[in-house]
């Protein structure tokens, strides 16, 4: 059996301010609209992965905290190109890093880590070798 990434489904309150971050922040193009079991939401697409976005529902149960650290999800990981022009770009647009640009441990690779809406984690990877 084969598997490969198909899509990020995201939860928030903001669903508006979410789909703005992707498309306005990072460049992803809006694909439509769609249901997600009784719930409208939207479809963006960041080069070539989906995103799915959906506000919270009154029946979802959101533990306190799922910002941070829990179980099954921690960060998205964008890569880039040049990780020290999207740290400028994005820290000049207020976006707060908890880990400024740095070598990763194997050397193969530059990373950074910052705060996105709702305090959603996204880190940035550029390839050194």
């Amino acid at each position: 059996m084969n598997y490969r990434f198909n899509h990020i489904h995201l939860i928030c309150t903001d669903m508006k301010g979410m789909a703005q971050f992707f498309t306005k922040t990072l460049g992803a193009t809006f694909v439509g609209s769609r249901n997600f079991g009784g719930t409208e939401g939207v479809v963006l697409d960041l080069h070539g992965t989906a995103i799915y976005i959906r506000p919270i529902r009154e029946s979802d149960h959101i533990p306190a905290g799922c910002s941070h650290v829990i179980p099954g999800y921690h960060h998205i990981g964008l890569e880039v190109n040049n990780l020290e022009a999207a740290y400028s770009e994005l820290e000049r647009q207020g976006f707060t890093f908890t880990l400024p640009p740095k070598n990763s441990a194997s050397g193969s690779s530059k990373v950074a880590f910052f705060k996105g809406p709702e305090g959603i984690m996204v880190e940035l990877v550029q390839k050194l070798l």
